[in-house]
């Protein structure tokens, strides 16, 4: 099995604006999401992930409690943002972002 990265929405929106989305999703990696980030997507760059080898896992009832617990007192983050980072954690990948707060909170 490859090593998995999970993907927070604005490094696909990256990808796509630059056109290399087919590209990174060749790379000897799997990436993950959640369907809370793939939301925040335009409808291309959805349809341009569901056909993909993306795996896009769905935040859970129990996932979506904790999230709305460390969003009590981390707002500076999004729902989608915290739902990556738990899932990372969860799957002890490494979460690829752009965000320098999730990246903080990702650290701490």
């Amino acid at each position: 099995m490859k090593p998995a990265l999970v993907v927070d929405a604005n490094v696909w929106i990256d990808l796509e604006n630059a056109g290399l989305l087919t590209k990174v999703l060749e790379i000897p990696f799997s990436c993950v999401t959640s369907d809370m980030v793939l939301e925040e997507l335009s409808q291309g760059t959805q349809q341009h992930l569901a056909n993909s080898p993306l795996r896009i896992h769905n935040v859970s009832p129990e996932m979506n409690i904790r999230i709305q617990g460390i969003r009590a007192t981390t707002s500076a983050l999004s729902y989608a943002d915290l739902s990556v980072l738990l899932l990372a954690g969860t799957l002890n990948c490494i979460l690829v972002t752009g965000e320098r707060r999730l990246t903080n909170e990702a650290r701490a």
